[in-house]
């Protein structure tokens, strides 16, 4: 069988590979993309790989990322192209370790056995989920050990991004009173010490730390919320030891993902059956369940939350797993890679 010529992409930058690009166009029908940094912007790195190559070329892009299973995408209106989407195979905790930047995941120090709250909740970046997840805390008095800054990531001033109530309202939330009345609290902030810069991850680690629960709000693919991308965000609560609530477009997948890496994700407190309900009812279910789980819960069963942070750790440490990613690709795709970039 006739073998795709293969280009392979490391850290791909458009401005960088450009000219490398149009020199394989034409001689490759397949490139791979090593995806940089969280992974959720793969359809703008493939339409950035698609216009560095001549026109009228059918290519097929296989990124490589923070995903929690393989994807496969046909490209929309006039490019030409395939899209697999290949999880990195620790996810994303290898990947993190691989660009070695910041968040620096290698940089956690162990938190203490100790519990002092029942929940954290701690992000810069708006989203509607995280505005009602804000809200729900507020209403159960669970702020405690929140920060939150709702801030739009598109500008170098961190304003604060206020929802409205049509949008809360499309999105099935109609509290905009409870909304309208917390608002002024953007940016919740825990102290004076903490800021979402710097040393960012290892001072959220310690915080969430402090908490039974941890509350995963991920960056889903920018382009389909049912695509699940693992970024440091879902690494959180495995370092932390704390138990996960994933609230994520696809949360079942994100706790198959995470139960298939042999991660204790503690159903027999949040069931299965609660990761299949639609946001609000999701969101409405843990609350329920934090306010009734007590905080001695933890060390009653440190030695699950023990095991689970020196699993993340090992994976953390683990060196070349993407090697063998890209060897399974070659293999199940009958790919020879002829350049590197």
């Amino acid at each position: 069988m006739e073998q795709n010529l293969t280009l392979l992409c490391d850290n791909f930058n458009s401005n960088n590979n450009k000219e490398k690009l149009q020199y394989v166009s034409g001689k490759v029908n397949t490139i791979i993309v090593i995806t940089p940094s969280e992974g959720h912007n793969a359809l703008a790195t493939a339409n950035e790989v698609y216009n560095g190559l001549l026109r009228n070329t059918h290519i097929k892009i296989i990124c490589i990322g923070n995903y929690t299973k393989k994807y496969y995408l046909r490209s929309e209106n006039h490019r030409k192209y395939e899209l697999l989407l290949i999880p990195f195979p620790y996810a994303p905790f290898d990947a993190f370790t691989y660009f070695d930047h910041q968040p620096r995941l290698r940089d956690v120090i162990e938190p203490p056995n100790i519990k002092k709250s029942k929940v954290s909740f701690i992000y810069f970046g708006q989203r509607v989920e995280r505005d009602i997840l804000f809200c729900e805390l507020y209403k159960r008095n669970l702020l405690e050990n929140v920060a939150y800054h709702s801030d739009n990531k598109k500008n170098n001033r961190h304003e604060v991004i206020y929802n409205t109530a049509d949008n809360l309202v499309k999105n099935g939330y109609t509290d905009f009173a409870t909304y309208e009345k917390i608002k002024h609290m953007l940016p919740k902030q825990l102290d004076n010490h903490f800021h979402f810069s710097g040393d960012y991850y290892s001072n959220t680690i310690k915080l969430a730390s402090d908490s039974l629960f941890y509350i995963v709000s991920e960056s889903n693919l920018a382009f389909n919320d049912n695509i699940n991308v693992a970024t440091e965000k879902s690494a959180i609560p495995f370092l932390s030891k704390s138990i996960p609530i994933f609230i994520t477009g696809n949360s079942i997948d994100a706790l198959n993902w995470f139960e298939d890496l042999g991660f204790d994700c503690f159903t027999d407190v949040i069931s299965r059956d609660v990761y299949e309900l639609n946001l609000l009812d999701k969101i409405n279910a843990v609350m329920d369940i934090i306010d009734k789980t007590d905080i001695s819960f933890f060390q009653n069963n440190v030695e699950r939350f023990n095991k689970n942070y020196s699993l993340a750790n090992y994976f953390v440490n683990l060196d070349n797993t993407l090697d063998k990613v890209i060897k399974d690709i070659v293999i199940e795709h009958n790919l020879q890679i002829i350049e590197k970039i």
